[in-house]
């Protein structure tokens, strides 16, 4: 592909949005300082504070931004809608005083940043509940599994041979794609021409294993398969690795040496929340940003 791709345009907005910089001052209306006295945004007329660099958004993002941009010296804002920080990386409190998350629930092997960031930031993690039989229903019939068994969280269907090959090719093909970047991989149109139910249908020859290429497109990326790319999956995949070791669909579906090997202690969300609390009052929640003006020669405002 050549020129601005559309996945290019839809990455750069993305950043975009996540920090807005200025080489000048920016102004941004003043908002509340904390999420306990966050009860409503700043009135109209309120007063206005300028600063290096505005971050749209207290999301990990955001916030890791604005901690970079603090320690090499700028004066930073970080503007978030919400009357808390992290986004999707949510804590939902139980009853009992524990928390469940809503989303960004689990870290396991290759997520090396955000491990750094958590314990950093002092939060402990905890193995996931793995103890006992899976449940695997299909066609009226119902059969229990191993969880630590030779086939990870794959459950045992006539059709695991020929799925096992289609997840090594799978694997082979995310190998090529840039991590982030999946429009440089050398086949990137090709296999960004066709949704992964095509890719499937077309790699593998039983029911058994077509039906779970669906479930694992289904539980990770929550879309059907036939909403998806081919090339969108196979990024996916790629992500889920580091340096050192390629990223591979057992590690995405894993508990054990998995994706969902290990959970945070009182939640994800308090990694965003102790990071917002290091950044203190540059963090103004309850402050939608509802539109960015370029002045020229005098940055963004």
């Amino acid at each position: 592909m050549s020129g601005v791709s559309r996945r290019r345009l839809l990455g750069t907005g993305a950043l975009t949005a996540a920090a807005t910089a200025a080489a000048t001052a920016v102004n941004a209306s003043s908002a509340s300082a904390s999420p306990a006295s966050a009860t409503a945004a700043a009135p109209p007329g309120g007063a206005a504070a300028s600063a290096d660099v505005v971050v749209v958004g207290a999301g990990l993002s955001g916030l890791c931004a604005a901690r970079d941009l603090v320690a090499a010296g700028r004066s930073v804002i970080v503007l978030e809608a919400r009357e808390r920080p992290g986004g999707r990386v949510y804590g939902m409190p139980l009853g009992d005083g524990t928390t469940s998350e809503g989303g960004a629930e689990f870290i396991g092997p290759t997520q090396d940043r955000i491990a750094a960031l958590a314990a950093d930031l002092g939060v402990g993690t905890f193995a996931t509940y793995n103890t006992g039989k899976n449940v695997y229903y299909r066609n009226g019939k119902r059969s229990l599994y191993a969880t630590d068994g030779l086939l990870g969280a794959v459950p045992p269907d006539w059709g695991v041979f020929d799925l096992q090959l289609a997840l090594l090719s799978l694997g082979n093909m995310a190998k090529s794609v840039p991590v982030g970047e999946p429009w440089k991989a050398p086949k990137a149109e090709e296999w960004d021409s066709q949704t992964f139910y095509t890719w499937s249908r077309s790699n593998s020859f039983s029911n058994g294993a077509r039906f779970l290429m669906d479930a694992f497109v289904s539980s990770t990326l929550s879309v059907r398969s036939r909403d998806v790319s081919l090339l969108y999956v196979l990024n996916y995949i790629a992500s889920a690795g580091n340096e050192s070791s390629p990223g591979k669909v057992d590690r995405l579906i894993n508990t054990r040496d998995g994706a969902q090997e290990l959970r945070f202690v009182g939640g994800s969300q308090e990694i965003p929340v102790r990071l917002a609390a290091k950044l203190g009052d540059r963090v103004r929640y309850n402050a939608p940003v509802r539109s960015v003006g370029v002045r020229d020669g005098a940055g963004a405002g």
